[in-house]
């Protein structure tokens, strides 16, 4: 049987979350709401099925700082005096 990573609100407002063992989907929200828990439909996620984890990539050196506006210009012809 499968296991889901669902998410929900008691009855206090408490934003819950944990892990249950269903035949499926709709099940998973059953037993939920027979447990007063609202549950989150989009957060009700098969465990192991697409990206369910963040993936960390390395940075080299610090961080770039913004500083306001773009000192870059655009080049301008040089007029010759005739």
């Amino acid at each position: 049987m499968p296991v889901y990573h669902w998410q929900g609100v008691s009855p206090r407002g408490e934003t819950l979350s944990g892990e249950m063992e269903a035949t499926s989907r709709d099940a998973v929200i059953i037993r939920l709401r027979t447990q007063r828990i609202q549950p989150n439909p989009a957060r009700i996620k098969e465990k192991g099925k697409g990206l369910d984890y963040q993936i960390s990539l390395p940075s080299i050196g610090s961080p770039v700082k913004s500083r306001g506006r773009s000192s870059a210009r655009r080049a301008t012809p040089s007029r010759s005096a005739r």
